[in-house]
């Protein structure tokens, strides 16, 4: 027999009940886009708006540092005006903003902010500079927060040539028998690896700020009355980094209008002006040194094809770390990011 899922409503009142959120609820859903977490949004019945998110502890497998790194920037920002908007978490009884059921799930809540999107893609080139602005102004607030270095929730989560290793780890261990049928995916990796490897290792050694890690539009909350940014969410992999990390993601997830997984890959085409507005938007607020600007060129490629790397790995180690909904879809995403990757390349904007 097949085992009973749990009811999804008496698991949220469970979580309400651990920060202390009291009333019915109303308004139940579910927020699709992330690969990793689980996402829900309720409402009680006096009208309060909530975010509930189930954790995923098999990628992040030191909850505790993700806790500490979370209170440290809701603290942060809370005390000034540092330009840029966060949602801060609600808070457990005992001060945490983790919380950890019976069942041995881990959850954290924020308040709902009305009136905003969560956009899934770039459409306009002002859209696109508001965007990448924002993520540098994000950057900029968190050069001054005090104490030490931020945990690193995820090690070596943009160790470029680590990446390559996993891949040949994933095509050694072949666990879901899938290696033979990529051999042309395969070799075109390595070819991307090695034409970006040198930038890749030198962009690697700048690790000194605390950066998102993960700066997708995506992970935006934008105004639904003016499109423009009102805060940086999913804050999970904020760490120790470069900020060329965070405009390579910006650029390899704006790229294309197409779809991550699209499957027709000669609809995936370079949008030049969006990479030129992400580019000079992230440039206005992150406070670049003259090194970073000299490499900003380099890191679209470099996380698209780190990005490719992983997916490709995804696929051969069975789909365990990225959600997959349907067979393929993790190489479809791999195929899409090693095109964008060659486009970017062949361009000539990998020349510093």
């Amino acid at each position: 027999m097949a085992a009973r899922k749990p009811n999804p409503l008496l698991r949220l009142r469970k979580v309400a009940e651990a920060f202390g959120i009291e009333g019915d609820f109303h308004e139940i859903r579910t927020l699709s886009g992330g690969h990793i977490h689980t996402t829900w949004s309720f409402t009680t019945d006096d009208g309060r708006s909530y975010v509930a998110q189930e954790l995923n502890g098999s990628i992040f497998r030191n909850l505790d540092a993700c806790a500490n790194n979370l209170r440290r920037i809701d603290d942060h920002f809370a005390s000034r005006d540092l330009g840029v908007f966060v949602p801060a978490h609600v808070r457990t009884m005992t001060g945490s903003v983790h919380a950890t059921l019976n069942d041995g799930s881990t959850w954290r809540v924020t308040n709902r902010i009305e009136d905003v999107v969560a956009p899934q893609q770039i459409h306009f080139v002002d859209d696109a500079f508001a965007a990448a602005a924002a993520f540098g102004s994000y950057i900029a607030a968190l050069a001054s927060l005090p104490g030490p270095p931020l945990h690193a929730t995820i090690p070596r989560f943009h160790d470029f040539a680590w990446r390559v290793e996993q891949l040949r780890d994933a095509v050694r261990a072949d666990a879901s028998g899938r290696s033979s049928s990529v051999r042309r995916d395969l070799a075109n990796a390595e070819d991307l690896a090695t034409i970006i490897g040198c930038a890749a290792a030198a962009v690697a050694t700048d690790t000194s700020h605390a950066v998102h890690n993960d700066a997708k539009v995506a992970n935006l909350l934008c105004s639904t009355l003016t499109g423009l940014p009102v805060a940086v969410v999913d804050l999970d992999t904020t760490m120790p980094g470069s900020p060329l990390m965070d405009l390579g993601e910006l650029v390899r997830s704006g790229a294309s209008e197409r779809p991550e997984d699209a499957r027709d890959l000669d609809q995936i085409e370079v949008r030049w002006p969006i990479i030129s507005a992400l580019t000079e938007g992230f440039a206005s607020t992150a406070r670049l040194t003259e090194e970073q600007r000299a490499h900003m060129n380099h890191a679209g490629p470099i996380l698209a094809i780190e990005n490719g790397l992983r997916f490709l790995a995804d696929h051969l180690n069975g789909d365990v770390y990225f959600r997959a909904t349907r067979p393929g879809q993790n190489l479809d995403r791999a195929r899409v990011q090693f095109r964008l990757a060659d486009q970017l390349m062949r361009s000539g904007s990998t020349r510093a």
